[in-house]
């Protein structure tokens, strides 16, 4: 099996989280499992590292990220949208990266998952279901058969997101959220924690409450 160095980009609270679990965990590169050994963090805030005795891990900003051919990479960044960002400017220095499965992930027939993603501890991937790139599916939550998860999205702890479901790039459902069979969740909306969303949400949308009623932004 070949072995790469895996950079984790991002050293706060959730980089720390995927630090943790890396020991077990199933690292895939262009979905063929492969040998990873933690090589360090990249982090544009070197201060987020210090407080946790991890400042010695840090080894620069993500702008360091390079091309190497055992260097793999994996954004450990909760929010969608600098998520991308990231992935997009280490793609563009030619950067590879690594899908990280939890070893008590179950992930069902059929199903196909995308550079750069990472399903935490417990998620279950049932049939049939197709997850994007970059996309993190956090800890205990379901993806029901048939559901196709765009690039960039955040499924918090816990969401149920059942049969048949759409959720369109950079999309972020809230921890305990739940989306009813064949809705689809438009692209860069936000379905907020406890939230049971019955209906289509338009893109760029918050929603919030049982069930899920958009919420308006104030303005300034």
């Amino acid at each position: 099996m070949d072995s790469f160095e895996l950079w984790l980009v991002g050293a706060r609270g959730f980089g720390r989280e995927a630090l943790a679990w890396l020991e077990g965990a199933r690292v895939l590169r262009k979905g063929e499992a492969v040998a990873a050994r933690f090589a360090g963090f990249l982090d544009d805030d070197p201060t987020q590292a210090q407080p946790y005795g991890l400042a010695d891990r840090l080894a620069g900003p993500a702008e360091a990220a390079r091309a190497g051919e055992r260097d793999l990479y994996l954004i450990t960044l909760g929010d969608s949208a600098p998520r991308m960002r990231y992935a997009e400017t280490i793609a563009a220095r030619g950067g590879r990266f690594a899908t990280l499965i939890h070893e008590t992930v179950i992930v069902g027939p059929r199903c196909s998952i995308g550079a750069g993603t990472m399903l935490c501890p417990r998620a279950v991937i049932t049939t049939d279901v197709v997850v994007g790139e970059h996309v993190l599916i956090n800890i205990a939550a379901t993806i029901g058969h048939d559901a196709r998860i765009g690039d960039g999205c955040t499924v918090s702890s816990h969401c149920d997101v059942t049969g048949g479901v759409v959720i369109e790039e950079g999309a972020m459902l809230g921890s305990h959220a739940c989306v009813l069979p064949g809705v689809t969740i438009g692209a860069r909306s936000v379905v907020g924690a406890g939230s049971v969303a019955i209906a289509d949400v338009a893109p760029g949308a918050t929603v919030m409450g049982v069930p899920a009623r958009r919420v308006l932004r104030r303005e300034g």
